[in-house]
């Protein structure tokens, strides 16, 4: 027998998540997606300044840190913020942004391992 999905649900199963962070007067949009079956996580985001609503700011750096404080990705945002990041799925990352002039943004990224995201 298959079982019945409250009404207003499409699928049991969720492939993505969309995070919201603000600190530091920034504001971090994040969106998780599992990438079957690569067992990948794609993290899509963009950092804005919460003073000048649809800018970026500038001098951003982003990076996915291990658990134990190592860098083992980076990139920079385009000029509107965006960026993306594909990464084997793991649990305890941690997504680090920095911007000139203002303190560092921790995030993390817990429970990413292949049956974890949704």
């Amino acid at each position: 027998m298959v079982p019945e999905l409250a009404a207003g649900i499409r699928s049991g199963a969720a492939v993505a998540r969309q995070l919201v962070y603000e600190a530091e007067g920034l504001t971090v949009d994040l969106r998780l997606d599992s990438q079957s079956p690569s067992g990948k996580i794609l993290v899509v985001g963009q950092v804005l300044d919460q003073r000048l609503p649809r800018v970026s700011p500038s001098g951003v750096s982003i990076a996915l840190w291990t658990p134990k404080g190592q860098p083992f990705l980076e990139v920079s945002p385009n000029e509107s913020g965006e960026f993306q990041l594909e990464v084997n799925a793991q649990d305890d990352l941690r997504l680090l942004i920095e911007v000139a002039g203002r303190k560092t943004i921790r995030i993390p990224l817990a429970n990413l391992g292949q049956s974890n995201v949704g």
